[in-house]
């Protein structure tokens, strides 16, 4: 199984609802947030847990934990986020070979708080994963793949490249299928479980 995602890092922080108050966070809700808030946030947030994530990311990451050979193609920043993503996912015998960019936006985060209740509360900046282009697949891992997976990645042309555009993509002249999730076990809670 191929896996064609965003590459995100899941930061996972207790706190209480005056932190999401003080904060201005709605309770339970899931935004996108700019690269200055993503900061603010991280600045503010008590110990966390990081982990890689990302929808694709998380699949390929439970099939791989049963046993599945798996790979994943999606954009990180040479960066520290950048550098636990793809320490993450390759600890689990999943193959993650593109390129980090070194220049352009840093790694996405998804910066997570969880209430005594066990309410999450998910703040997620995109970074460059969304500057994701065609340079950045590797054909001959999709080739290799019996099944690909893809889940809401835009992948878009750089400054004087081609490039693929939205869900209709084609790779090699078909469309990479959808496939159910197999498994709703994301990899940051597999350790993080026994601690929230």
């Amino acid at each position: 199984m191929v896996g064609i995602g965003n590459a995100i890092v899941d930061i996972i922080a207790r706190c209480d609802d005056a932190f999401l108050s003080k904060h201005d966070l709605a309770k339970g809700f899931m935004r996108l947030i700019p690269a200055g808030e993503a900061g603010r946030l991280y600045e503010a947030m008590g110990p966390a847990i990081e982990r890689s994530g990302g929808s694709a990311a998380n699949t390929i990451a439970g099939l791989a934990s049963f046993g599945a050979k798996c790979g994943f193609i999606g954009r990180v920043a040479a960066d520290q986020f950048g550098g636990i993503f793809r320490h993450d996912i390759r600890s689990l015998g999943v193959a993650y070979d593109t390129p980090p960019a070194d220049e352009g936006e840093p790694t996405a985060r998804c910066l997570i708080f969880v209430t005594p209740d066990g309410e999450r509360t998910m703040n997620t900046f995109l970074g460059t994963s969304v500057h994701f282009a065609a340079a950045d697949i590797d054909a001959s891992l999709i080739e290799r793949g019996k099944h690909r997976l893809s889940r809401r990645l835009s992948v878009r042309p750089r400054r004087g490249e081609g490039g693929l555009q939205g869900g209709g993509a084609r790779l090699r002249g078909s469309p990479a299928p959808r496939l159910p999730s197999l498994c709703r076990m994301p990899f940051a809670s597999t350790a993080t479980a026994p601690t929230f």
